[in-house]
């Protein structure tokens, strides 16, 4: 009898198992995310979610596109909740974010808000007003860790990198990538943008033909992509730092007094030994440390950053808007269209030109094929001498064909 009873456990453990092996599926995040355990009335009854915050980095970072294979990238910074199916904030019955025991860990960075009482929630909404993408999600069944990168910090700028390193503000491994896995999951998951009482029903405009459902094929990627640079200053992370912290607290950190004073000013390693400890010798990445400049904080005003911190450190020309995208393609089609080019590709350009200054959505395929069409232009362009076109169009490709982020190291905080 204990034979039959122990077997019959064994099945449904083991049909359990693939049941849930079934519709199981990771959510891969990369990029300057702030992550916030959140619960509102309107998202999902009052059930815990997750919200994934990032400043929109206005030229350092790439917009946050959204793939399961296919994919689109977002040209408006706002709130927006992931749909499981049909439904936002689904409950998964978890009730808080979990490290998946057995797994290596690394550290959040710890973010702080302002509060009167310990009830007091981050405002994020408020928060857009100074430019921010951020994604309602599911409470995860777990997360593991998707990459880190050692990094101190200090409560002062320095340009010699004194006070760099010093008590909470010691090198450690920081998370750069997290993966939140849950157990089951939809056929297809789509995106809602939500208003500022954080009901989420409005559809995100895309091109004629083209959809913002995703299909649940494992794992579905929120990234924020970085440029490729040709040091190991990591400006990117450097110059957008402080806009993350600003989101959560706009006390100027120059001035002292901001909940995260402590780790005010990050210092990402130049490269790590191989007893995993960061390598913090070169102290000249302070030099064009965007961090060292005065803030602003006020509504409407892009943050302070040397002129050189990221275009002159950076091997693609800088990154440039979905809409500005559009804007130059616009003020080149005329010059395009003189050029005897294959039929077809005129067409394309103009259209995507015309798609690209909406706002909304815009399919990461058809940026692909984008770049091929301004790489042909650039090419039909130098061989009939129209070398200043030729470069116009060769720059404005790079820009558009989307990057590989792998080599992001920005560090994901967590609110406390």
């Amino acid at each position: 009898m204990k034979t039959r009873v122990m077997i019959a456990i064994c099945v449904f453990t083991m049909l359990s198992c693939i049941a849930r092996a079934d519709n199981a599926f990771d959510i891969t995040l990369e990029g300057p995310w702030i992550i916030y355990q959140y619960q509102n009335a309107n998202l999902g009854g009052g059930k815990p979610v997750l919200v994934v915050v990032a400043p929109s980095a206005g030229g350092i970072f790439h917009a946050p596109n959204l793939s399961t294979g296919y994919g689109y990238i977002l040209s408006t910074p706002t709130v927006y909740c992931l749909l499981w199916g049909t439904e936002c904030a689904h409950d998964t019955g978890k009730s808080a974010l979990t490290h998946l025991s057995g797994h290596p860990d690394a550290k959040f960075v710890p973010a702080l808000y302002p509060k009167a009482s310990q009830a007091d929630t981050w405002n994020f909404v408020g928060a857009k007003k100074y430019g921010l993408f951020a994604f309602v999600l599911p409470m995860p069944t777990s997360y593991t860790v998707d990459g880190a990168w050692n990094m101190r910090f200090a409560k002062k700028f320095d340009r010699n990198g004194n006070g760099y390193g010093s008590g909470s503000g010691a090198d450690s491994e920081y998370i750069i990538g997290l993966q939140l896995h849950y157990d089951n999951g939809p056929g297809t998951f789509d995106l809602r943008q939500c208003a500022d009482d954080l009901t989420c029903t409005t559809p995100v405009p895309i091109g004629a033909g083209y959809h913002t459902t995703l299909r649940n094929t494992g794992t579905l990627r929120i990234v924020m992509k970085a440029p490729d640079t040709n040091d190991a200053c990591d400006y990117h992370v450097r110059s957008l730092y402080h806009p993350m912290l600003y989101l959560l607290d706009d006390a100027k950190l120059s001035v002292g007094g901001n909940k995260n004073q402590d780790y005010g000013y990050i210092d990402p390693a130049r490269t790590v030994d191989d007893q995993g400890h960061g390598d913090y010798a070169d102290k000249s990445c302070f030099t064009n440390d965007a961090q060292g400049n005065p803030e602003s904080v006020s509504t409407g005003k892009p943050f302070a950053r040397h002129p050189s911190n990221v275009q002159a450190h950076v091997l693609q020309p800088a990154i440039l808007t979905i809409p500005t995208i559009g804007q130059q393609l616009e003020a080149l089609i005329a010059d395009i269209q003189k050029l005897d080019l294959k039929q077809g590709i005129l067409e394309e350009i103009k259209d995507d030109a015309d798609s690209l200054e909406k706002d909304g959505a815009f399919p990461l395929s058809e940026l692909t094929q984008l770049a091929e069409s301004l790489n042909t232009a650039a090419a039909k362009s130098r061989e009939l001498n129209k070398t200043a076109l030729a470069d116009k169009l060769k720059k404005l490709a790079a820009v558009v064909q989307p990057k590989n982020g792998a080599d992001c190291r920005a560090p994901l905080m967590l609110v406390q």
